[in-house]
């Protein structure tokens, strides 16, 4: 029942996630390209993932590209989530409807997972940080 264990320790790993989410996003704000989920007051978020995107508004950039070098050159993986739902088989076979889910589909195309699990370590958290901020200077001087 180790799961079970983790309870007890629970808001203080909200609270290191939260920490870590803020320092991110502020960290990265200068990137104006870059967007995250808006923080509402009044609500608590356990920030399981720190899910970005580029906004191609403002900057047309392959975010695969950019995947790709943060794992190659920095051993960084960041993932792709939330995929949507009309591309799962069971949703396609229970609805037969076509969709038109452009929005999804923009964040879905441009979205990435920044990894800050609570066990990583204060010098790979910064290692973190440092790189991608070393990449996305490169995107912005495009």
């Amino acid at each position: 029942c180790a799961g079970y264990h983790l309870l007890d320790r629970i808001n203080g790993m909200n609270k290191k996630r939260n920490l870590r989410a803020k320092i991110i996003k502020k960290s990265l704000r200068s990137f104006n390209f870059l967007k995250f989920q808006k923080d509402k007051k009044n609500f608590h978020n356990s920030y399981h993932l720190l899910p970005a995107y580029f906004d191609r508004k403002i900057i047309n950039f392959d975010r695969d590209k950019f995947m790709d070098r943060m794992s190659r050159i920095y051993k960084i993986q960041l993932i792709v989530q939330y995929h949507p739902l009309d591309k799962y088989h069971f949703f396609k076979r229970k609805y037969k409807a076509k969709t038109s889910l452009q929005n999804t589909y923009n964040f879905y195309e441009n979205m990435f997972s920044i990894p800050f699990h609570v066990w990583m370590s204060d010098k790979d958290f910064d290692y973190l940080i440092h790189s991608l901020t070393i990449e996305l200077e490169k995107i912005r001087k495009l």
